[in-house]
């Protein structure tokens, strides 16, 4: 099973596990994530990277790398797997691994040909918040020993609010974060409107409105607490992905005063729909 953990719960609970950083050119800090955007790389060159050094812990953990913090180098904590076993063990394959490999990763055929190891990963936890490692020597991309929690008991930096239009293309899971600070709290309170979610892997859209208790920050909140806003696709999309909202982004589309009546917001939200080309509403 896998599960998901926070910056304030992290307190490494694996033992004889190595940690490993992929390369900072991959990594925005605070923003994306390689291993949600670039998922079948990450976990490919993970597998695949000094297999025979690995071969003997039991778990891998592994950063992004990331831009100096206050002159330190840095690494994102992103995911932790456990290693199976192998796919490819001295260039050749373990019986009735070759097309579970090939399936797992379509688009690096040529590279597993020319794999001579290839570790068999399970991903058992994703780590959805910022847990920042200090990283001792850049050159060094791994370790043995737990690299120093560089940001325990430091608040996340919140970005301003400045504005309820200039709500564009905020990763969800920053956007649960953002409104649990006072200015987005009640910024959002004050309007209803229209939104979307859009995915920006595939380019998926959904486009909803929010009329109710609190207005928008209401109908995020229910977001938030049920993953899928009680939306028919988006419930189908969380019954196969409990994470699926870390691909979306959130954008405000138009905005309205709390006298609105009902009829006038949904009227939005149908032109909006056409608009933005929504694929994942039901109607």
């Amino acid at each position: 099973m896998i599960t998901i953990q926070t910056k304030k719960e992290f307190n490494n609970p694996y033992n004889n596990i190595v940690w490993l950083r992929h390369s900072p050119e991959y990594f925005t800090l605070g923003n994306k994530s390689t291993y949600s955007t670039d998922k079948e790389i990450f976990d490919f060159e993970t597998a695949e990277n000094s297999v025979d050094r690995f071969s003997k812990y039991e778990y891998i953990g592994v950063c992004n790398g990331s831009p100096t913090i206050n002159g330190k180098f840095t690494a994102k904590l992103e995911v932790i797997y456990k290693i199976q076993g192998y796919l490819k063990r001295d260039g050749e394959w373990v019986e009735g691994k070759r097309g579970v490999v090939k399936e797992r990763f379509p688009s690096m055929v040529q590279r597993i040909e020319d794999s001579k190891n290839i570790l068999d990963l399970e991903v058992i936890q994703i780590i959805e918040d910022e847990i920042i490692f200090e990283w001792p020597n850049p050159v060094t991309w791994f370790y043995t020993k737990t690299p120093t929690l560089l940001n325990e008991g430091e608040g996340k930096n919140i970005r301003p609010f400045t504005g309820i239009l200039d709500v564009k293309l905020i990763p969800t899971n920053e956007l649960f974060n953002l409104i649990e600070n006072t200015s987005w709290e009640t910024g959002l309170s004050q309007f209803y409107g229209v939104y979307q979610y859009r995915n920006r892997i595939t380019n998926d859209c959904y486009v909803g409105s929010a009329y109710g208790s609190r207005g928008l920050l209401g109908r995020i909140m229910e977001y938030k607490a049920t993953k899928h806003g009680n939306n028919k696709q988006l419930i189908e999309k969380y019954s196969k992905n409990t994470n699926y909202l870390s691909d979306y982004d959130f954008t405000i589309l138009e905005v309205f005063t709390p006298n609105t009546p009902k009829g006038e917001v949904i009227k939005s939200e149908q032109k909006w729909k056409k608009i933005q080309g929504s694929t994942l509403n039901s109607n």
